[in-house]
C-alpha cells in the first residue's frame, strides 16, 4: 500500500505523517509489524528555513534527524537522497550554502544509519550489458542489536532493460 499525502505547509510535516502512519497502522491492522516508510529527500525542509547563521544550520539538521530518528521508532525509514559530487561541497564559506547544507545532513545522516545501499549509474552512460553499480554496505549503527538482522556487504552490477527488469549481477 502506497502512503500518498501533500503537505500545505512544511511545518507540520512531521505530525502529519505521524498521524498517516497511524491511520494506516489501524486500517491495514498489522499492528505487530513495522511499516516500511520511505523518504525522498527530506532535507528539502533545511532549504526552506532561515539559516543565515552557522548555528541555526546546525540546530535545523540535528532537529530534522531527531524527528527521522523519532520516525523510525514507529516505522522502518529508508531515506533516498542524492550523493553527487555536485551536491557535496565542504569548502564553501557561506552558511547558508545549499551544497554545505546538503553535505552536512549526509555526513550526520550515515553516522545514525544501519544500512546503506549506494546506487549509482555508470560513469560513461549506458551500455548494452551494464547499466550501474549497486552497492549495499553497513552503517555506523550496528543493525545486528537494532533489528537482529546481520548486513552481509556485497556489490553488484544491474541490467534495466526496455521493459523494466533489472537483472543483479554479483560483482
Amino acid at each position: 500500500m502506497v502512503l500518498g499525502f501533500t503537505l500545505n505547509g512544511f511545518e507540520n510535516w512531521f505530525d502529519t505523517l505521524l498521524i498517516k502512519l497511524e491511520q494506516l497502522r489501524k486500517d491495514t491492522k498489522e499492528n505487530q509489524k513495522k511499516i516500511n516508510l520511505f523518504l525522498e529527500n527530506p532535507e528539502l525542509v533545511l532549504y526552506l528555513q532561515d539559516q543565515s547563521q552557522n548555528y541555526q544550520q546546525r540546530e535545523a539538521i540535528n532537529e530534522l534527524l531527531s524527528r527521522l530518528t523519532l520516525l523510525n521508532q514507529h516505522a522502518n525509514v529508508f531515506i533516498v537522497s542524492g550523493s553527487d559530487k555536485q551536491l557535496l561541497d565542504w569548502s564553501s564559506e557561506l552558511n547558508n550554502d545549499l551544497g554545505l547544507i546538503h553535505s552536512d545532513f549526509l555526513l550526520k545522516l550515515v553516522h545514525k544509519s544501519d544500512l546503506i545501499v549506494r546506487l549509482k549509474a555508470l560513469t560513461t552512460g549506458r551500455a548494452d550489458d551494464v547499466t550501474g553499480e549497486l552497492k549495499v554496505s553497513r552503517g555506523c549503527l550496528d543493525l545486528r542489536s537494532s533489528i537482529g538482522v546481520d548486513a552481509s556487504e556485497k556489490e553488484y552490477i544491474y541490467l534495466a532493460n526496455k521493459e523494466g527488469a533489472i537483472k543483479l549481477f554479483y560483482r
